[in-house]
């Protein structure tokens, strides 16, 4: 019976962010990668501006392709390591979240 109101809890836990899109590359963004890239994407803050971070809603960012910039991902020192730290599969949707960033 225990065991049954465990498993009842954690998936009433896990259904809501799933369907609110909290396992998308919005929250991953959040946390890894607004603090320099601003929470628009705008490279405005001032951890972004001294280390001249490009701005993610550029014409020039959105040219390229999702594995352009996957592949690119991990060349400036900054990001050294955290490809392996976020995997491929969360990088592609920290990518889709950046296709929605306005000018």
């Amino acid at each position: 019976m225990r065991t049954t109101v465990l498993i009842i809890a954690v998936i009433l836990m896990v259904i809501p962010s799933v369907i609110t899109g909290q396992n998308d590359g919005s929250k991953i963004y959040a946390d890894k990668c607004s603090s320099c890239h601003a929470n628009d994407g705008s490279g405005s803050t001032t951890r972004g501006k001294a280390m001249k971070v490009p701005d993610l809603r550029s014409s020039e960012i959105a040219k390229k392709t999702d594995k352009q910039l996957i592949d690119g991902f991990s060349k400036p020192a900054a990001h050294r390591g955290m490809q392996k730290q976020l995997g491929d599969e969360n990088l592609r949707l920290v990518v889709k979240g950046l296709r929605g960033f306005k000018k």
